[in-house]
């Protein structure tokens, strides 16, 4: 039994922030880059590689979250965007409750002290888990968890 592929109808990229149908624009990206979605963008099919381009326009952090958001999808994992730049929240399912914050990093990327305990800070007021991603120069991705007290 095949799927069939879904068609979402816009005038511009904008339009891809308001479809209620879809938690946010990383799932929208996940059912593109999986062919069970297409976009059709003023009468034309627009390509995975084209829309991802116009997304890290205005996010250069999209391409770094969304091989994370491929990684953990590819497990079961549900997610959506996060609170922070470079970052998703893991929920406990559709539904559900964000229980983690997963903050990620490339391999060479600095990671300033000060960044980490105010996402500690968040994290710990809103009883969220800490995970730190980091996603080497093969896109190999290594999850760490993290906690004021590995920490400090």
């Amino acid at each position: 039994m095949s799927e069939e592929t879904e068609n979402i109808y816009i005038n511009n990229i904008d339009e891809l922030f308001k479809d209620k149908r879809y938690r946010d624009v990383f799932e929208i990206l996940y059912l593109l880059f999986k062919s069970k979605l297409n976009i059709i963008m003023k009468g034309k099919k627009s390509e995975f590689q084209e829309i991802i381009l116009s997304l890290y326009r205005r996010d250069i952090t999209l391409w770094k979250k969304f091989i994370v958001y491929v990684d953990l999808r590819e497990k079961g994992r549900v997610l959506e965007d996060g609170p922070f730049e470079s970052s998703l929240l893991l929920l406990t399912s559709k539904e559900g409750e964000p229980y983690a914050v997963i903050y990620i990093v490339s391999e060479n990327e600095e990671i300033y002290p000060s960044k980490i305990f105010e996402i500690l800070r968040f994290s710990r007021k809103n009883s969220k888990e800490l995970f730190l991603a980091i996603i080497d120069k093969y896109g190999d991705i290594t999850y760490y968890n993290l906690s004021e007290s590995n920490v400090f």
